[in-house]
């Protein structure tokens, strides 16, 4: 089946023109207009009518572009956006971009796959859906990756620094501080942090807030390595760690796999938790309520991401005025893996 974006690759024009053309609107040059109309009439191109179009002002039917729909947090993403939408009689159009393999960890590559991403929008457009949620498997820069388009477009769990960008995601470094305020009211003067990678977004937020805390309190000393997520570097840093910094008292890993292991290590280590040594997580993943001692975290507020994400994307297709970038707040969760000293 022929694409919007197979029209306008012929045509040498943006997806948007294509669109503008198909639907009468927008300011398009004669001869522009012409030539996209011969070409589709060339390939015998039909729009999908099964949406009603943007020339009605209604938003019946929208379009949701998911990283990999596998990813941790994606699911839970999709069911506030699903969620809402029922609520509101829309149709929900989902196009997933199965990049879990291509992607993971190394977000910085997500350039080398714009033009699925894209392909990916052409094909939505291509029914006629009357706006686009982008929903990343991180929250990060996603900029430069989506061509314009005539369509709003709200980014999740991720954002774009470029001009008129809306976006939906979570407070990284109110949760940060969140923690480190935790901590230091039980006590801890001596804190340990297993990062994630230091050009991810969310380690650089979350940091941030360290350094913030750390300013502002010198009675306190914190050492940080950085890991890449994954349970076994969470033990293999927290081994390290607490050689080196025999006198800690807290561990704090910035996701609960890396919490996990690093809690496996402090085990092995011989290490009483929390009496010897308190740890806290990131994310409020299933096993944090698993794990011996069970795991002080941070929820992420995953559903009401999605929920924002088509209340805004429904905003903008009404022409509303709203806000570019909505940064929801965890849930802090105390379990029993810090004590107060």
């Amino acid at each position: 089946m022929v694409t919007i974006r197979e029209i306008a690759k012929q045509a040498g024009v943006s997806i948007a023109t294509v669109s503008y053309v198909i639907n009468g609107v927008g300011r398009v040059s004669d001869d522009t207009r012409r030539r996209v109309n011969a070409i589709i009439e060339e390939t015998g191109f039909k729009p999908n009518k099964m949406a009603i179009g943007l020339k009605t002002n209604s938003a019946n039917t929208i379009g949701l572009i998911a990283e990999d729909i596998s990813s941790d947090f994606i699911p839970a993403i999709i069911c506030g956006i699903t969620e809402f939408a029922e609520k509101h009689d829309l149709n929900v159009l989902l196009y997933d971009l199965h990049f879990m393999d291509k992607l993971y960890n190394r977000y910085e590559n997500l350039v080398s796959f714009k033009n699925k991403v894209n392909e990916s929008i052409g094909y939505l457009l291509d029914f006629h859906v009357n706006g686009i949620i982008y929903l990343a498997m991180n929250d990060r820069d996603v900029s430069g990756i989506i061509e314009p388009i005539d369509r709003p477009l709200v980014y999740a769990y991720c954002y774009s620094s470029e001009k008129d960008s809306y976006s939906v995601s979570y407070d990284n470094e109110d949760a940060s501080a969140w923690v480190m305020d935790y901590l230091h009211s039980k006590g801890h003067r001596n804190i340990l942090i297993i990062a994630g990678p230091e050009n991810s977004n969310p380690s650089i937020r979350r940091m941030e807030a360290v350094s913030a805390f750390i300013a502002e309190h010198d009675d306190t000393h914190v050492h940080t390595r950085y890991g890449n997520w994954e349970f076994d570097d969470g033990k293999r840093l927290a081994l390290e760690m607490i050689d080196e910094y025999p006198d800690s008292t807290a561990l704090v890993a910035m996701n609960d796999l890396m919490a996990a292991g690093a809690i496996e290590g402090l085990h092995e280590r011989g290490k009483k938790l929390p009496d010897e040594m308190s740890v806290i997580g990131f994310d409020d993943r299933p096993i944090a309520s698993y794990i011996s001692p069970r795991l002080t975290t941070v929820a992420l507020p995953l559903k009401e991401i999605g929920q924002n994400a088509v209340s805004m994307l429904l905003d903008l297709c009404k022409g509303k005025e709203t806000q570019e970038s909505v940064r929801l707040k965890c849930t802090p969760i105390e379990r029993n893996s810090v004590r107060e000293i």
